[in-house]
């Protein structure tokens, strides 16, 4: 599509895709575009946010699991 001088040089099927393909950007829109983007946020901050506790939730249990093992029991525990 490159030296085009306006849309009348397409035939309609590439008008169409390029009409769809218009739409979809202006929806989705480009980080350096509109900003910090939902998703950008949520993988940048969600998703080590949830790694992290999850793994401090499994290192814990871990830790409360060898506790339990190794520690002496008094009767009635």
């Amino acid at each position: 599509m490159e030296g085009l001088a306006n849309l009348s040089d397409l035939n309609p099927a590439e008008i169409e895709q390029t009409k769809l393909l218009a739409s979809y950007i202006t929806w989705r829109g480009y980080p350096e575009e509109t900003g910090m983007t939902a998703e950008w946020l949520f993988v940048s901050f969600g998703m080590p946010a949830i790694i992290g506790i999850v793994a401090y939730t499994a290192y814990r249990l871990h830790e409360w699991d060898l506790d339990r093992k190794h520690k002496p029991r008094q009767p009635g525990e």
